[in-house]
Parts: C-alpha cells; sequence; structure tokens
C-alpha cells in the first residue's frame, strides 16, 4: 500500500508527513524552492519517550499538599483518565472565573501556529468558555481606541489581510484563490520575484515617486516621535551606548548566544537534525584556537562557560571562523542543571542562557539582549556528568 502523505505547515516550512511500517517519514512540499532541512527533526517526535501519550498530574499538587509548587522538577507524575483530566481544567477554570470573571481566561488566538486545521481548537474553546476572550479582543481593550480595530473583528481582519495579499498578488500578475477555498484547502501558491532592491533601490531610482513611509519622505536617522517619549535610552537618533556586559579579566571571553541552525530555537532538541550537531549529545561552541591553547583546551574537550550568573557545559571546536576572545554557542538545548561539588547548577547540556542576562534592549523595545555576555572558559576536569534533560519524570 503506498503511504498516505498528510500535508502540514509549521515553523520550518511546509511538508507531509506519512507513516510507514510504524515509523514517521517526512518530505518537503513538492513546490518549495527552498526546503528546510529542520523538518528532519519531525520524524523523532513519534516514538520519543519523551512524548506525553496521556494526561498526567503532578503528584503533590494532585494531593492537594501545602506548598505543592516546591516539588516541581522533582515530583513525580499521576496517570488519570481524560475525563479525569478534563474536571480537573474545567475546575481550575471555574476557580479563575468565580474569583476574577470569565475574562480572566484567556482562551486562544489564531496566532502562529494557525496555518494547520488542529489549530481551530481555540474557535471551539470560546463555545464553552462563553466571555473569556482571545488576543485581538484583549489587545482591542487595552488599547481602549477605536483605531486599533479600525471597526472590524477578528474573523474580518484575517480576511482583509487576505483580501490585501491578493489584491497584491493581482498587482504582479498573479491570481490567488479567494479565502474561503484558501481555507478549505489549507494552502495557495504565491508567486516568486526577483530580488529588486525594493523600496530602498526604488527610492535611490527616483525619491520623488518611490519617496521613503517617513514624515518627510527622505531617509531619516532622527525622530522627534521617540524623542518625546523621554526615555534616556531612546534619545531619538542613532546612538552608542555603553557595553553593560562587556568583557573583563576575570570574564575575558565574550560569548555570541545565536539561534542554531540544527533546529528552531529549542524545538524538538531531540530531532535528528539537532542531535547531529551536537558531540556525545552536549552543544558544541566554537572558540578560536589562540584562546583555547591559553586555556590548554584542544579539539572535542569538554569546557566550561560561567559567570558570575551561572555556568554550563559545551563541547569545544576550535576554528578561525571566530574572532580572538570571543566564543560562540548556539541556545536552544533543554536546560538540564546538574549540582557540582561547589553547589553551582551547571547546564550538562550546553544552555548557554545558564550565563546570559534576562534583560530588555530599551525601555521602548524590550527586545531581547541574552545573545551577548561576557563569561569565562576553562577545560573541565571533573567526570563530566550525564544528560537527563530527555528522561521523564517518574510516572506512578
Amino acid at each position: 500500500m503506498a503511504p498516505d502523505w498528510q500535508p502540514h505547515s509549521a515553523h520550518w516550512g511546509d511538508f507531509s508527513g506519512a507513516c510507514v511500517d510504524g515509523h514517521m517519514h517526512v518530505r518537503p512540499h513538492r513546490n518549495d524552492p527552498y526546503p528546510n532541512a529542520l523538518i528532519e527533526n519531525q520524524p523523532a517526535a513519534l516514538h520519543r519517550k519523551e512524548r506525553v501519550c496521556h494526561p498526567y498530574v503532578r503528584a503533590d499538587w494532585l494531593r492537594d499538599v501545602p506548598d505543592a509548587d516546591a516539588g516541581r522538577r522533582s515530583d513525580a507524575y499521576v496517570r488519570v483518565s481524560c475525563d479525569e483530566a478534563l474536571d480537573l481544567v474545567a475546575g481550575e477554570l471555574r476557580c479563575v472565573q468565580q474569583a476574577h470573571g470569565p475574562v480572566a481566561v484567556f482562551g486562544g488566538s489564531n496566532g502562529w501556529s494557525g496555518a494547520g486545521s488542529f489549530h481551530y481548537a481555540s474557535s471551539q474553546i470560546h463555545c464553552f468558555l462563553a466571555s473569556a476572550r482571545g488576543d485581538y479582543n484583549i489587545f482591542a481593550d487595552l488599547a481602549a481606541r477605536e483605531e486599533f480595530t479600525e471597526g472590524r473583528a477578528r474573523a474580518q481582519w484575517l480576511r482583509h489581510l487576505y483580501g490585501t495579499n491578493c489584491e497584491k498578488a493581482s498587482a504582479m500578475g498573479h491570481a490567488m484563490s479567494d479565502v474561503d477555498p484558501y481555507w478549505q484547502c489549507g494552502g495557495t501558491r504565491l508567486p516568486h520575484q526577483a530580488e529588486d532592491g525594493g523600496i530602498m533601490q526604488a527610492f535611490r531610482n527616483d525619491p520623488v515617486q518611490h519617496p521613503q513611509p517617513t514624515p518627510t519622505g527622505k531617509i531619516q536617522i532622527t525622530t522627534a516621535h521617540a524623542t518625546a517619549f523621554g526615555y534616556v535610552d531612546c534619545p531619538g537618533q542613532p546612538t552608542c551606548p555603553k557595553p553593560e556586559d562587556a568583557p573583563t579579566p576575570h570574564c575575558p571571553l565574550l560569548l555570541l548566544a545565536n539561534q542554531p541552525a540544527s533546529r528552531r530555537h529549542s524545538q524538538l532538541d531531540f530531532g535528528a537534525q539537532s542531535v547531529s550537531t551536537k558531540r556525545g549529545g552536549r552543544q558544541v561552541c566554537m572558540v578560536h584556537p589562540d584562546d583555547a591553547t591559553a586555556r590548554s583546551s584542544a579539539e572535542s574537550d569538554t569546557v566550561l562557560l560561567h559567570n558570575c550568573r551561572g555556568a554550563c557545559l559545551a563541547s569545544a571546536t576550535l576554528s578561525d571562523a571566530v574572532l580572538r576572545s570571543v566564543v560562540q554557542l548556539p541556545n536552544g538545548a533543554w536546560f538540564d542543571p546538574h549540582v557540582d561539588s561547589d553547589g553551582w547548577t551547571v547546564c550538562v547540556q550546553g544552555n548557554p542562557n545558564a550565563v546570559t542576562r534576562d534583560k530588555g534592549t530599551l525601555s521602548l523595545a524590550q527586545g531581547c539582549v541574552g545573545q551577548l555576555t561576557a563569561v569565562l572558559l576553562q577545560g573541565y576536569d571533573a567526570p563530566v556528568p550525564a544528560i537527563h534533560v530527555f528522561d521523564p519524570p517518574a510516572m506512578v
């Protein structure tokens, strides 16, 4: 019998999956010109021991033990039936509703994962949550202004945005399906056009006919609007603030904690593509050969990166692709804490979040500054702890 390929859409692209002899296989969308290798992380999820196939509840919480939160990460889990799980969830929702009203219950949205028909469950959830609301309604009330919604409800906005794309595609000579057939079939083809430089090239060619989307129509490097906010760290013009976490004699290396190429953030860290970039299950960090020599470290050595916030282990690879005094360690490895003989908590799988800052970039933006931090790197002479993050908790 031929495999029954079923289409799906995820952060890492469109693909189809099929079960063959009890094992999952994936293949990219037939029309995808740039298929993403990250889909190869998906098959491992089917039979992994971490997969939760039944409802479980933390034992101390189920027994209503005082200060049950103290048992997180060490507590056992008790298997319950689906009916029991639904009753427990309904009871918690009822407590929130009685204490704070139904508007305190968030009922989901047609957000990032809205591509798969499964995610329409959020529409069904509102049927029994009554006055519970999704993100659109919440943000509309927070804004408390009509211009936020422009008079459109959520479904109307989805239709409007899709219709806008249809108009743009039509202007390019490409016909897209209407919104209703799109929802039914789950996809439509978009045109690919050659890179033409976008609005910047158009502005350079003819600044009168193609002005920039700024108050002056020109390229602006200052903004009175941002200045008016009065934030000290957002003066309204480009600035170069003094680094807050620069290398020091105690932590002489600058750590670059970039997004990984083998997975999206930490998703499916156990997948084949993710595992293929590790050594012995541990994340690999890139070190300049001179820095490694100065620390008596060699290729494939287990090294310790640490600072005043925490520590993590990684497998070293030597390369002049990074500058001297710089070490590069991708984020996303699942946090696997181990308390060493000195009482330090060390992530043994190599998650750089153990040493990075939890702080926003600016008062206005509040992005993440965790990609850069100062660390000390040294060889790890103690016995290397085993990795346990993929071991399920005790089930009783």
